[in-house]
């Protein structure tokens, strides 16, 4: 297996340096040639598990476009391709990087909080070429080739379409074989749409509630005031997926405070970019529900005022 990962942030570096141990080849897309330049020279560390040396993966970077792994490297046939970016960096010009390093033989796998990015890639691949994960898998980076494995997870798989041919079936499997071989958790879905939204309420919660008090998951339900606020969320989101007539668990809140207590000790992805002087994924979260909901005439006063904040502290 050829793969090929997108993004060298928390769930970049800890899916190359898992997988890497079971494909045949891993090519790594970072950012900056900064970053690649210390992946090239010290590897993958995994805090408290192992070090992956830089010998395993192929070292690309999107600045330089340059690719060098001790000796220079061959662009070879890709047979999967993780997206693990955030999903405002899939603009035009990642999607034609996209379109001209796949093939009809390779599938796209997206790892993206919210709603929007199957459209954007709907328009350079074909439906049975998308492969949606949702993961719960706890992940933070502590430096430019450093990452802790925080939390263990699930990560769902599905096509974007329902109705596909038998060998796009067979490679949804195979994917799902190699997380497993490597060490994930992974579970086979026909109803993603119902996995997409799920986690996109769920992040509309924890995310940004975490981001502006700056504490860990868990902590969140340490008080009623903190609750209250969550509860406030999650009903507006509801609110709009009720408005799209999207079917979601009935048991949603529960897995919410769930989520909260097996990843209690973790920051959150938007926490985690806040304390880096990073933009954070509040556009693709709450602000999708936001400009769902002003189509739909909805009111989300909560969600509004949460988004201004986070907006507010990027900027800082």
């Amino acid at each position: 297996m050829h793969i090929a990962i997108v993004g060298a942030g928390s769930l970049g570096l800890l899916f190359a340096a898992k997988l890497s141990s079971v494909a045949t080849s891993i090519e790594v897309i970072t950012r900056t040639g900064m970053q690649a330049e210390v992946l090239r020279r010290e590897g993958i560390s995994i805090e408290k598990e192992e070090v992956v040396p830089a010998s395993k993966f192929t070292i690309v970077s999107y600045e330089d476009k340059e690719s060098k792994s001790g000796e220079e490297a061959v662009e070879s046939p890709l047979d999967f391709l993780l997206l693990t970016v955030k999903q405002t960096a899939i603009d035009d010009e990642l999607l034609s990087w996209i379109r001209n390093r796949i093939s009809k033989k390779t599938t796209v796998v997206c790892f993206q909080n919210g709603v929007g990015h199957e459209e954007k890639l709907l328009g350079c691949i074909h439906a049975d070429q998308l492969l949606l994960a949702v993961t719960t898998e706890g992940a933070k980076r502590s430096g430019a080739s450093k990452v802790a494995h925080t939390g263990r997870g699930t990560t769902d798989l599905g096509f974007s379409r329902d109705v596909l041919p038998k060998e796009q079936l067979n490679t949804q499997k195979i994917f799902a074989g190699l997380l497993e071989k490597a060490g994930f958790a992974v579970s086979l879905s026909k109803n993603m749409n119902t996995k997409v939204w799920s986690k996109l309420i769920i992040s509309s919660v924890i995310n940004p509630l975490t981001a502006i008090l700056q504490i860990q998951n868990g902590q969140l339900l340490h008080s009623s005031a903190s609750q209250e606020l969550m509860l406030d969320l999650y009903q507006e989101g509801m609110t709009v997926a009720k408005a799209k007539h999207i079917e979601l668990p009935d048991d949603l809140w529960e897995k919410l405070q769930l989520v909260c207590e097996k990843t209690a000790e973790n920051q959150s992805s938007m926490l985690q970019d806040l304390l880096h002087h990073r933009s954070t994924e509040i556009e693709s979260i709450n602000g999708s529900l936001l400009r769902m909901a002003e189509q739909l005439k909805l009111e989300l006063p909560v969600n509004r005022s949460i988004y201004r904040i986070v907006r507010v502290l990027e900027n800082k």
